[in-house]
């Protein structure tokens, strides 16, 4: 009878971690193809974008012969040109 009841408990967890050993590399892939491919992505696009942000703010924005709060309609101002792309899918209206 013990002998029965150690076959049992021997298959049961063998099968116990082969699968939550399956279920780890799984984990571990997905795990991995985050940390190799969109991780650095991110950190490449927040550096990019905070030096481009760097560079932008350091521009001056108003003449040097205007200042800062007036408001000139007439006088020449440096902006910031946002790059837009239109969706080929969508009617304009």
């Amino acid at each position: 009878m013990d002998a029965i009841g150690f076959v049992f408990a021997t298959a049961f967890l063998a099968t116990a971690f082969t699968i939550f050993g399956i279920i780890g590399r799984i984990v571990d892939g997905v795990a991995d193809g985050l940390r190799y491919t969109v991780a650095p992505a991110l950190i490449g696009g927040f550096a990019a974008w905070g030096d481009r942000r760097a560079a932008t703010s350091a521009k001056v924005v108003s003449p040097a012969g205007v200042p800062p709060d007036d408001d000139a309609g007439d006088a020449e101002v440096d902006s910031l040109v946002v790059p837009v792309q239109g969706l080929g899918h969508r009617d304009p209206g």
